[in-house]
Parts: structure tokens; sequence; C-alpha cells
């Protein structure tokens, strides 16, 4: 039979490593600001790629090459604008209207290209006038982090099942 004390620890081990595992080495991209000045019928955007928090806050953008794109949405239809490869980049003369920002890969200092998330992507409304600027934090979990999270996550679902199973030996024995 299993105790109250068991299932307390098996909420504590999953509360403990659940934001590891979602939240370990995800991608953060957001406008940060949209200021309306001088007058003309376009708008203009710029993206700023950091690597950490620490790295945005400085205003240090990261010296490794993201490889990124910039959409126009109108209803349903897509249109790819650009693909950019640099970390800091802006784009004048945008018609208003509905744009999204999609990062695709990093590519790091040995060459490597990490491709990111599809969910890795902003979308904002641009209007004449204005200009957008959205800010892509990379978060770089260390390796061991990683690894402790990954088996940490397979000792956890290991004893979730036990646990699943022990309750329903319990429950058919009577």
């Amino acid at each position: 039979m299993v105790t109250h004390s068991g299932r307390r620890c098996v909420a504590r081990v999953l509360l403990v490593l659940v934001p590891q595992l979602l939240l370990g080495g995800c991608t953060s991209v957001r406008t940060v600001s949209v200021t309306s000045g001088g007058g003309g019928g376009t708008g203009r955007l710029t993206v700023r790629v950091f690597e950490n928090r620490a790295a945005e806050r400085s205003g240090t953008v990261t010296v490794r090459h993201v490889i990124s794109e910039l959409w126009r949405l109108d209803g349903r239809n897509r249109e790819l604008l650009r693909e950019l490869e640099d970390s800091s980049w802006s784009v004048a003369e945008l018609t208003p209207g509905r744009y999204e920002v999609r990062l695709r890969r990093v590519v790091g200092e040995d060459g490597k290209s990490v491709d990111l998330a599809s969910s890795d992507h902003e979308r904002l409304n641009l209007e004449a006038g204005q200009t957008a600027v959205v800010h892509v934090v990379l978060k770089h979990p260390k390796r061991a982090r990683v690894a402790a999270a990954v088996v940490g996550g397979v000792l956890a679902a290991v004893g979730l099942m036990v646990y699943a199973l022990v309750e329903l030996v319990n429950a058919m024995s009577g």
C-alpha cells in the first residue's frame, strides 16, 4: 500500500523536476517596445538577439549567427519578406499591417547549427510611423543541468508508473 508520505515524495519530485524539463532550454521572443514617431506611411522593425537576460540588460547582442525570418501576415496568407542571419537587424519602410518574426536556427562559434522550436516567434501589428523593437533571449542550460533534468524526468516517470501499478493492485485486491 502506498503511504501518504510516499505520495508527497512523488509530488515534491515532480514539482522540482517538471519546471526544469519545461523551461530548461527555451527561447524567449517578445516585443519590448512600440513607439510612434514622425510622419510617413511606413513603419520600422528592429530585432536584437541576446544570449541571456543579463546580456539583454547590458545591451550585448550574441556573437552567434541567428537565422530568422520576417513574415507579413494578411489573413490566411503569409509572405516571407526576408531571411536574415544577424543577431541584430532592422527593416524600414514596412507597410502598416501584421508581421511575424520567426527564429529558425542558431549557428554557434564552432559552426554547428541548432534548430529552434517552431514556437519561437513573435507576432505584432505595425502602424504607419511606428517603430517596434523585438528582443530574443537564448537560454543555455549547462549540459549537466540538462542531463540531470532528463535523468530526473525518467526517474519521475518510472516512479509514477510504479505508483500507478501499486494503486491498481491495491484497488483490485480490495
